[in-house]
């Protein structure tokens, strides 16, 4: 497996995952409009050139969030996400120019269960919960990990 940044969402890599239901809320347009900023980043992974993953993420001096995951259905539960996670994080890290410890922040819906279980078992923690959120009223879990227990 590799992983590599890319700086333009690519209409393959669009049309592998748009079909994904987990995927509806971004378009070509919005994901290539959010990579126009230095602070953005899109993640690929790959096995044998077949894309299993992707990953966007923000980052500032101080904070990096963790704007999207994504392992492709065909490819779940073989630990995609966690290298992704990993590697794409430390290649990440490696920009900072900030002496603190560097802090990941992520929004994730009360309802998505999954996602939370594999972000606590990563080490993330519930730091707020922001009431009626999302479109649904569902409340958003704002959770933060702390880099300096992760690497």
């Amino acid at each position: 497996m590799n992983i590599s940044e890319e700086k333009v969402i690519s209409s393959e890599l669009y049309l592998h995952f748009s079909e994904q239901k987990d995927f509806k809320f971004w378009t070509k347009e919005s994901i290539n409009n959010f990579l126009v900023s230095k602070n953005n980043s899109l993640w690929v992974q790959r096995n044998h050139n077949e894309i299993t993953g992707i990953a966007l993420w923000s980052f500032n001096p101080d904070q990096i969030e963790l704007i999207y995951i994504f392992t492709h259905k065909n490819h779940r539960r073989q630990h995609i996400a966690l290298d992704l996670f990993l590697n794409s994080l430390s290649e990440i890290t490696k920009l900072s120019v900030s002496p603190q410890p560097l802090k990941v922040f992520l929004e994730v819906s009360e309802l998505n269960h999954k996602a939370i279980k594999f972000y606590e078992k990563i080490g993330f923690k519930v730091s707020r919960i922001r009431k009626n959120y999302y479109s649904d009223r569902s409340n958003a879990y704002e959770m933060h990990l702390d880099l300096s227990k992760l690497f």
